[in-house]
């Protein structure tokens, strides 16, 4: 068919108890370099959730939309508290609370042919948060990220018989939306790179897969890394070669 069309839609409720470190922790947690305190007083959790998922293709090109939103009538989350712990090297205390809370956004993603050979394709994901009980967002919140490629294959006969590149921006925008006594992060901007290529010597195929990551080594921060506390970046150029022999 030349175009092939998909709605679907779900609506759910969810519910949960509080785990044991939401209602009783209180101490540093050393793979988050912070001080967690627990809250006996938690209820459980409930939300109510309402999604679609659209999707069309049509010869050369596809899109996908998936839209959600959720409302909890008391979602359970680690807020930065203002107050600085006694315990040595544990800074901030996180308290855990519940509120009455909305969650929505999507993703977005399209893709284009322009020949065989060809590819082209983007991808947005938003995430929109509110604790409406005192209005604020609520603490770590994942920015917008807007994912762009474009990428070239093929197939030919001989040692290298089929092959695609590819190459990369990922934009991931400033968090300004931020909780009370939590951090801004700046916006980043990355490049990355990739070959897959696949080998015929012989009888014997094997694959190599050469990945380049934050190809300009790019010094930036991961709003939901634990190490964004202390304001340590994340890795930067990463290089990698990937060599699979199938049997």
């Amino acid at each position: 068919l030349s175009r092939f069309e998909t709605l679907k839609m779900n609506v759910g409720k969810s519910f949960r108890y509080p785990s044991a470190n939401e209602l009783a922790s209180n101490g540093v947690h050393h793979g988050a370099f912070r001080h967690e305190k627990g809250n006996a007083h938690l209820r459980s959790e409930e939300g109510y959730q309402f999604d679609l998922e659209y999707t069309l293709s049509h010869r050369r090109f596809s899109i996908s939309l998936q839209p959600f939103i959720t409302y909890f009538s008391n979602y359970i989350y680690l807020e930065p508290s203002g107050e600085w712990s006694l315990l040595p090297h544990s800074g901030q205390i996180y308290q855990y609370k519940q509120a009455k809370a909305w969650v929505g956004g999507g993703e977005f993603a399209a893709e284009y042919a322009l020949n065989a050979h060809w590819k082209t394709a983007i991808n947005a994901e938003y995430i929109y948060n509110l604790n409406s009980t005192d209005g604020y967002p609520l603490p770590f919140s994942p920015p917008t990220v807007f994912t762009g490629n474009v990428s070239y294959s093929g197939n030919r006969r001989g040692i290298l018989n089929q092959y695609s590149f590819r190459l990369e921006n990922q934009w991931t925008l400033a968090q300004n939306r931020i909780a009370r006594n939590e951090e801004k992060t700046p916006a980043t901007n990355l490049w990355h790179a990739s070959a897959n290529l696949h080998w015929k010597v012989g009888n014997i195929r094997f694959i190599t897969d050469f990945q380049v990551q934050n190809i300009f080594d790019t010094a930036f921060l991961n709003h939901l890394s634990f190490y964004r506390k202390l304001n340590a970046p994340e890795a930067g150029r990463n290089v990698q070669l990937i060599w699979k022999i199938p049997f």
